[in-house]
């Protein structure tokens, strides 16, 4: 009976001490990246009656940053919400990009087009993993230059232009084709990506336009930041209020396109100083001291 007893109880302290390790194995180390493993929704809230922010794909990748009872927290194409655990499979194949790359960047894929397929497809001209010319549609040919240029640069190979690749192809120092590590000169089409002297793009195109509407410049509106941009830009901060770096940030491109900006012909309407009130004579304080 001893024995017996003994052995049961070897049994239930060797099941105890595989399950504490299980679960050690399973804990999760966040941020993570993560694969849809079946179709799922991105919700507002973590309940399935919440508000369905996006659709997400199949063996498309996402970007965990915690969980909630059932579901993960989840970063997906610029956008934060929850998905539920069955839906994703951790450790996929996606690039875990920083904070704030993910909130600058939506991911690029095939079959998407527009500006910003076309100033990926000119980055990567530049760099030599695309040939051609930029049509701005995100086809074969666009998906295998970027799976070339993310496996050179040490990033999962998926072929897909996910947050930590654009921010590498736009802001980092990427290694071209041929080894060397380069900056792009094309900017993003994005709304408050900081334009500095040497940058080319749609996105310049529209910051000189409206520099030149408002008096500030007198070149040709032709895309390219040079020493004409940046001098028009530091006029249209002085006269702003704006620290005068030449550097056209978020902050000096919502003001130039906020439709309340001074331009170059106005003045800055000077601020009233109150007018001093005398004392009365006998009062101090507001009381008589006469």
């Amino acid at each position: 009976m001893f024995f017996e007893r003994m052995k049961r109880l070897l049994a239930l302290a060797l099941i105890c001490a595989l399950l504490l390790s299980g679960s050690a194995a399973l804990a999760v180390d966040y941020p993570c990246a993560a694969t849809v493993r079946s179709a799922a929704k991105l919700r507002k809230t973590a309940s399935e009656s919440s508000t369905t922010l996006a659709s997400l794909p199949a063996g498309d990748a996402v970007y965990v940053t915690g969980e909630s009872g059932n579901y993960y927290i989840v970063e997906y194409d610029g956008k934060s919400g929850y998905v539920l655990k069955t839906a994703l499979t951790l450790g996929g194949e996606g690039n875990l990009p920083s904070a704030e790359y993910a909130a600058r960047y939506a991911a690029l894929r095939e079959g998407d087009e527009g500006q910003l397929v076309r100033d990926l497809q000119t980055a990567l001209i530049e760099l030599g993993f695309l040939s051609g010319s930029a049509d701005g549609k995100y086809g074969k040919k666009t998906a295998q230059a970027v799976a070339d240029f993310q496996a050179k640069n040490g990033l999962n190979d998926s072929g897909c232009a996910d947050a930590a690749t654009l921010g590498l192809l736009f802001e980092g120092k990427p290694l071209s084709s041929k080894g060397k590590a380069k900056s792009v000169a094309v900017a993003p089409d994005i709304a408050g990506f900081p334009l500095t002297s040497g940058r080319t793009g749609a996105l310049v195109s529209r910051v000189q336009t409206q520099l030149k509407t408002l008096g500030y410049y007198t070149g040709t509106v032709d895309g390219k930041y040079g020493s004409g941009t940046v001098s028009a830009v530091k006029s249209f901060q002085k006269k702003n209020g704006l620290s005068a770096t030449g550097t056209a940030d978020a902050a000096t491109q919502e003001l130039l396109f906020s439709g309340t900006a001074l331009t170059a012909k106005q003045t800055a309407t000077p601020v009233p100083t109150a007018t001093p009130v005398p004392p009365v004579i006998g009062w101090e304080n507001g009381v008589p001291t006469g």
